[in-house]
């Protein structure tokens, strides 16, 4: 569903900057051929906005707003450097035989699935916001010999390197197909045990953040009682069942229990400990495997966790 959040603010944002023609993919495109009834949610969207929202009757809603209007500027003068560029090499059919178009969008499209990877671009409902329980909707059918026939290719022969289609979200995707799938064979999801030290404002922002990232990637978390000691620690990991356990706290309460911590759950049979926070050198050798934080590659994270807790890396 926030895939018709995401269709219901591109087809406004097209509608004020000056689209004459709209189409709306239904919510659930990429799943295959779409239901009838996503098929009707995506028409409605356009219908709304245009009938009920009245936004066809508006003329340039953006003019004379000098934030939109210097990033346009920015955005035509770069596109238009980038067009004299491709003229000034001999012509875009040059350009896509030689590869260069490709290769200027490859470098674009790295650097911002690296954002993604590293959350600092996060995909709401994908990297945040992730809902564990989430049920893939029903696709429609479709009648084969309703489908007109193919174009004839034999004969011809590509001249240039094709674009490689991508989702900004596959990466989580993939974690997510292959955590659940792990829950259907084995009955069980993987899980990891936050080992939350104080109070609960002292650990909550953290533990929320955890909650998030390790779920993100399909990884079931499991939020203890607030902890005052590491003996309760400990306890708690070995009760939960859980092969992995991370430390959510304050970074008082980490300089001064953290290494504790660590060693119950250890002790208590957690195959890898991870820390809620940013890691500093008091933080070294006190039995933390991987920090968690803002700036981490979360994605590698969960795909080294996802190797140690179902044997397979995406």
């Amino acid at each position: 569903w926030t895939n018709l959040l995401r269709t219901t603010v591109a087809t406004f944002t097209a509608i004020c900057g000056g689209a004459r023609v709209i189409s709306v993919l239904p919510h659930d495109w990429s799943l295959g051929y779409s239901s009838a009834k996503a098929r009707r949610l995506a028409r409605n969207i356009q219908i709304i906005l245009m009938e009920e929202s009245q936004l066809h009757r508006v003329i340039d809603p953006a003019g004379g707003a000098f934030a939109i209007e210097s990033l346009c500027d920015a955005l035509a003068r770069q596109a238009w450097e980038g067009v004299q560029q491709i003229e000034a090499a001999g012509g875009m059919e040059k350009a896509l035989v030689e590869g260069s178009v490709q290769e200027t969008i490859a470098r674009s499209r790295d650097a911002r699935m690296k954002r993604i990877a590293t959350n600092r671009e996060p995909v709401i409902g994908v990297s945040r916001f992730p809902l564990l329980d989430d049920v893939v909707p029903e696709t429609g059918r479709l009648d084969p010999d309703t489908l007109p026939d193919p174009a004839p290719v034999a004969g011809f022969e590509p001249i240039a390197t094709p674009l490689a289609r991508i989702r900004l979200a596959e990466g989580f995707e993939r974690l997510r197909d292959l955590a659940d799938a792990r829950r259907d064979s084995d009955g069980e999801r993987a899980c990891v045990f936050l080992a939350c030290i104080g109070s609960l404002a002292e650990h909550g922002a953290r533990a929320s953040f955890a909650r998030n990232s390790f779920e993100a990637g399909g990884i079931e978390a499991i939020t203890s009682a607030p902890l005052d000691d590491a003996t309760a620690a400990g306890r708690a990991f070995a009760e939960s069942g859980c092969r992995i356990a991370c430390i959510c706290g304050t970074d008082e309460r980490y300089l001064a229990e953290a290494r504790a911590v660590a060693q119950a759950l250890q002790d208590a049979g957690a195959e890898a400990v991870y820390l809620a926070g940013r890691e500093s050198p008091e933080l070294r050798g006190a039995g933390i495997d991987t920090f968690l934080n803002a700036s981490s590659d979360l994605l590698s994270i969960l795909e080294d966790a996802q190797s140690l807790l179902i044997g397979e890396r995406p």
